[in-house]
Formats: C-alpha cells, sequence, structure tokens
C-alpha cells in the first residue's frame, strides 16, 4: 500500500476529518536522520503527498533521531509519542507529542522521557515504544500497554524476547503548568463559555511525589471579560481554594465562587480566565457538570 515506508509504519487508529492517516518514514528523505512524514487516504489506495512533521532539532542531542510518532484523539487535542532513539548507548524510550491538527505538532517536554526505562536485566531495560491508540480510563487512572525489549539493534542479551509492561498515570496527567514558590499565572484566550461549570484538573502541591492530601500551594481561578477586566464576584480573592483533585472523577473538580457563584451563570458570554498557581500544578480545565 504504502512502498518504501520503511519498518516504522504507524496508522492512527481512528480517522481524521474522514480520512485514513499513517505516520511513517517516507521514501526520498532528504536529511541525514529518521524523520517522520504524515500522508492520509480516502480509500486506502490513493494516498496524499506525504508532509514532514517531526524531525531533530539544533537543541537535540547529535546522536539522536525520531524513530518513530504515534497520535491519537484526546479530548480536544491530539496526542502522541516519538520514540527517541539514541545512538550512545543504542536504548530507545519515549517522549509525549500534541497537536491541534495532527500536521503541526509541538514537543512540551521536550528532552524528557514518558515512561523512564526499566532497571537492569529488566523486560523495558534498552526499548519500550508506546502503541498507535491512546490510552484507556480504568478505575480514574489512564492504563497504557507499551511493549519492552531488554536489548537495542541486534545486541545479544539472555532475556532475548519482548515484553507488554503498564503505565499508570492520571487523567490528564501528561504534562502540567507548575507555578513554584513564587506565585505565576497564566491567562487563556477568550472563548464563548457554554451553560455549564468550570471543572480543573489540579495538585496544589510542588512534590508530586507527597501525599495526594497534602496540600501546600494553592490554586485560584479569576474569570475576566473579552477586554480582560474581572468579573464582578468572579475575582481571584473571591475564588475558594482548590484541593488535589485525584479523586474526582476523571481527577476534575468543580471550581467555586463565593455565594456558590458557578461560570454556569455566564453562559453566552465571551469571557478568559486567569489561573493563579503557588507551588502547584495545573493539569487541564473544561466545561462540565457538576457532580450531583
Amino acid at each position: 500500500v504504502l512502498p518504501g515506508y520503511g519498518d516504522r509504519t504507524n496508522a492512527v487508529a481512528t480517522r481524521i476529518n474522514g480520512k485514513f492517516v499513517v505516520l511513517g518514514r517516507a521514501p526520498g528523505n532528504p536529511y541525514q536522520c529518521r524523520c517522520v512524514w504524515r500522508t492520509d487516504s480516502s480509500d486506502l489506495v490513493k494516498w496524499s503527498k506525504p508532509e514532514l512533521i517531526l524531525k531533530p532539532g539544533p537543541e537535540d542531542d547529535p546522536h539522536f533521531q525520531i524513530y518513530s510518532a504515534t497520535c491519537f484523539r484526546y479530548e480536544s487535542i491530539y496526542l502522541g509519542f516519538i520514540e527517541r532513539m539514541h545512538f550512545q548507548p543504542d536504548v530507545l524510550d519515549s517522549e509525549l507529542i500534541c497537536s491541534h491538527d495532527s500536521r503541526r505538532w509541538q514537543r512540551p517536554c521536550r528532552g524528557k522521557v514518558f515512561i523512564p526505562l526499566g532497571l537492569p536485566d529488566t523486560i523495558d531495560c534498552a526499548w519500550a515504544s508506546m502503541p498507535s491508540s491512546g490510552p484507556i480510563l480504568y478505575k480514574n487512572n489512564l492504563w497504557f500497554y507499551y511493549s519492552g525489549r531488554p536489548a537495542a539493534h541486534h545486541a545479544p542479551h539472555p532475556l532475548a524476547c519482548g515484553a507488554i509492561g503498564l503505565g499508570i498515570l492520571r487523567p490528564d496527567g501528561f504534562a502540567s503548568l507548575c507555578g513554584a514558590h513564587n506565585e505565576g499565572w497564566v491567562l487563556t484566550a477568550p472563548m464563548k463559555w457554554p451553560a455549564m461549570d468550570l471543572l480543573v484538573n489540579a495538585a496544589p502541591r510542588l512534590d508530586l511525589s507527597a501525599h495526594p492530601h497534602f496540600s501546600h500551594g494553592s490554586v485560584l481561578v479569576e474569570a475576566r471579560d473579552a477586554a480582560n477586566k474581572p468579573l464582578p464576584g468572579f475575582g481571584r480573592s473571591d475564588c475558594l481554594p482548590v484541593s488535589n483533585t485525584f479523586h474526582h472523577a476523571q481527577a476534575r473538580a468543580p471550581v467555586s465562587w463565593k455565594r456558590n457563584r458557578s461560570l454556569r451563570s455566564l453562559a453566552g458570554k465571551t469571557i478568559r480566565l486567569a489561573f493563579f498557581l503557588r507551588d502547584a500544578h495545573l493539569y487541564s480545565f473544561c466545561a462540565g457538570e457538576r457532580p450531583k
């Protein structure tokens, strides 16, 4: 179907805009390293001209190549993983990527491995490959089944086999915006708010290894109008502090302001949200229903 695409071709598990999408190594690559190209098709016979979507940058290690990439839909965006091939030493691990259209990709945690390789002489000490499909939401966690190998390219090893491993992550926990000891803040673009509550996934603790009930930091939200002026009753001083949301469904908890105010009352208005973080991590926010 796609001759010359090499041995690392990943099909997206669902159609994108009605088309089948494949990420792989297109023939005729002019670069002296492995890169990832995108092609799509309506009938699995005729394929679009390959588009280069991922290649190593000048800030990457010179012994690093992008072996392959995966793509899956997660809420309102596309997520995936690149396989990072290191030549010295010869190991392969994964790194998170994200996109709004499956063509223009970002590496939000550049240089950081998603699932660390295992200890020496374990089934994933040299190779850990992520699947093409997305994670499974199970028991309020994201489950990632991945493949591991104890040796890389043709290297002999007494455990000369592959195996399946399991990685577990909190919902939306791929990456976070982090405010340290000095408070930081982030402002969203203007958006038309629906008739729903504001739900956030956050952890008000700088050290994520601390007990989930330990809340040393703070997460506050301020609603503003399109001109970036705070809305009466929805200022940061009116916001009720957000605790660790981990034990809520999908780790998302509703945000309230004094006098039991909710963003539901702003339905149909164009607003902006300002998040103030101190010793805290913000994973996501969304419009949703308050648990009954």
